[in-house]
């Protein structure tokens, strides 16, 4: 069984957005509950792809320059920039409470 089946078994639900910013300034992305912190430059793409044992969805709060990302419970999250994979040491992190 190959990598991707076996977290197909595991985590059969999976949720894909991706968020632009679209402003002419930098931003703050948050990656909750892990405390995650990132710079977001003008027209940079983010995509966040969450995995769960159950269906849930992200839940997104915007501030002032700031998106502040939140998973659901027991799922696990890919931080994307692009086609680079960003924090948790490139893979899952570890799954929210």
């Amino acid at each position: 069984m190959d990598n991707e089946a076996r977290r197909l078994e595991k985590y059969p639900f999976t949720s894909e957005v991706q968020f632009v910013n679209s402003l002419r300034t930098v931003i703050t992305f948050e990656l909750e509950p892990w405390g995650e912190v990132y710079t977001m430059e003008p027209d940079a793409v983010f995509k966040v792809v969450a995995h769960g044992r159950q269906r849930g969805a992200l839940e997104v709060q915007v501030g002032d320059e700031k998106l502040s990302i939140w998973a659901w419970s027991k799922c696990v999250v890919e931080l994307f920039d692009g086609d680079a994979e960003l924090g948790a040491e490139h893979g899952h992190r570890t799954p929210t409470p």
